[in-house]
């Protein structure tokens, strides 16, 4: 945040790609972040996350509850994956 950059891996053409954020989005997108990580939590205490790749899953079976995991701009609804 203390760049105000925003960067996307793995975007268009499996590049990363980095773009600048105006200062006046800092606020915002904090209070997004804090929202993402409150929701996270609450998912984390019915043992529901994001999902993972399988492999990483296995090798970290908790990995789900991490932050660093948390999605910021979230489904309204769970997805159901097979």
């Amino acid at each position: 945040m203390n760049r105000f950059a925003l960067t996307i891996y793995i975007g268009k053409g499996c590049k990363d790609r980095q773009t600048l954020l105006t200062p006046q989005l800092k606020r915002v997108l904090e209070e997004q972040i804090e929202f993402g990580m409150d929701i996270q939590s609450k998912d984390n205490r019915r043992s529901v996350g994001c999902s993972l790749p399988p492999g990483l899953s296995r090798k970290y079976p908790n990995a789900f509850k991490s932050d660093a995991w948390a999605y910021i701009f979230r489904l309204v609804n769970f997805a159901i994956i097979p």
